[in-house]
């Protein structure tokens, strides 16, 4: 015997009434192909065209959906839903509930989808900025991706909802097809803002960002926008369902409007303690930085002072071109000599572009000598004394700023485990409280 589906009644019904698949399809507004499919059992119609296709046919739509016309049976009526359920047989509903689950996966795979494209825009960014070297390129090639994942993931949500405007008391299933397509536009969100550092770091549309400059901007960048987003999406979501726009069932949406208030309680603290501990590390950076903790050279007399300083060392390269601070350079070709500027733009020897005065409190210079040493950062000493006598002096070299910068590193590291031990401090609380209330 024949097994009964909706695919073969369409057929039957369609054949029955003369009608080409092509004449169905433009009745529907869909193609033929997808007439096909339908009496292939190869998919099945959306949600919204049972109705339209039953009225065509003249059939109801608990029919379409058994794939025969119904016998009337004494109870079978009675096995009704809510809404435009109600009618429906228990095969009817049955076909239904599998229509709507098999619609609820493939909107899942459809966001998938999406967030696999919005990965794609960021590869294709990093590989503009780091094989090519072009920052602003990046970002615009990985912003065709991102519009393009959130402009797909719109157009899947909108046809899914349209598909099931025929369910009005669908609420749960609805509300979590929206929360899925939340997921997918905030990663997209957040991926955007990752790139926003090759646009807004680099002045020059021919030149790239380097890995670890990205990478730190890119980070802040992403956190900022995810933690405003979560709390958009926070607040949007709970006044859908507040409002009752989102209208679930008495026990979802007690248990919802629960986890919503732990979630603000909780989410407000935890932002509210991150707050906190930024601006203290922000202000720990700002009281001692790397040039406040950097630990100097100290000089008690003049003579080994004037020996460091004039002593010809390059500066580190860790820290650029060996050119001092202050003095002006013309690179020459190696037949000619390096030409030396003052600030005044007069060329002058390298002796004296690298002279430099220490002066007292009066202004009356103590001492002068030339600056040969390229690693000395700088020179530090006290001019309260009007005696001429300004020693100590601490001399403070690149490899000092250096250490200091570590120090900054490894504090700076310790406030980003805070900030781990506060994020994992709340998920545990708010999971003993889910507990609790439960």
């Amino acid at each position: 015997m024949e097994k009964k589906t909706m695919g073969s009644f369409i057929a039957a019904l369609r054949r029955a009434n003369g009608m080409t698949q092509r004449e169905l399809a433009e009745r529907l507004n869909v193609s033929d192909k997808s007439v096909s499919r339908w009496e292939c059992d190869d998919g099945y119609p959306d949600l919204s065209l049972i109705p339209v296709i039953a009225e065509i046919f003249g059939v109801t739509a608990d029919e379409l959906l058994r794939g025969e016309r119904k016998v009337s049976v004494e109870g079978d009526s009675n096995d009704s839903g809510n809404g435009h359920e109600a009618g429906l047989g228990r095969k009817g509903q049955k076909e239904l509930e599998h229509m709507k689950n098999m619609a609820l996966n493939n909107f899942r795979s459809m966001s998938f989808m999406s967030i696999g494209v919005s990965l794609l825009g960021l590869v294709a960014a990093a590989i503009c900025n780091l094989a090519f070297n072009r920052a602003s390129l990046g970002f615009l090639v990985g912003c065709i991706f991102f519009v393009s994942s959130i402009v797909f993931e719109a157009m899947v949500l909108n046809s899914f909802l349209s598909m099931n405007s025929m369910d009005e008391h669908d609420d749960n299933r609805r509300f979590g097809v929206i929360r899925m397509a939340e997921v997918s536009f905030f990663v997209t969100a957040v991926l955007l803002s990752f790139t926003l550092p090759l646009v807004l770091m680099v002045s020059d549309s021919h030149l790239g960002l380097s890995v670890g400059g990205w990478f730190k901007y890119g980070c802040l960048s992403m956190l900022a926008v995810a933690v405003l987003l979560a709390i958009v999406i926070h607040i949007v979501n709970g006044c859908l369902v507040g409002s009752g726009r989102i209208a679930l069932d008495e026990e979802s949406k007690g248990e919802y409007q629960m986890k919503h208030r732990l979630q603000t309680i909780v989410g407000g603290a935890l932002l509210v303690a991150l707050v906190v501990t930024f601006i203290a590390n922000e202000a720990l950076t700002a009281m001692w930085g790397p040039t406040s903790v950097m630990t100097g050279t100290v000089f008690n007399d003049y003579e080994s002072f004037l020996e460091f300083v004039e002593t010809d060392v390059p500066r580190p390269s860790s820290f650029g071109s060996n050119q001092q601070a202050g003095v002006a350079v013309r690179i020459a070709p190696e037949s000619e000599a390096t030409v030396y500027y003052d600030e005044n733009g007069n060329a002058v020897s390298k002796d004296e572009a690298l002279t430099r005065t220490i002066e007292d409190g009066d202004g009356n210079t103590v001492l002068e000598y030339v600056q040969r040493n390229g690693n000395v950062l700088s020179v530090s000493y006290s001019t309260g004394s009007n005696d001429g006598n300004i020693l100590p002096i601490t001399v403070y070299t690149y490899e000092d700023y250096r250490e200091g910068r570590l120090v900054v590193q490894q504090r700076n590291a310790v406030f980003a485990c805070i900030y781990v031990l506060e994020i994992i401090a709340a998920v545990i609380v708010y999971v003993l409280l889910r507990r609790k209330d439960k």
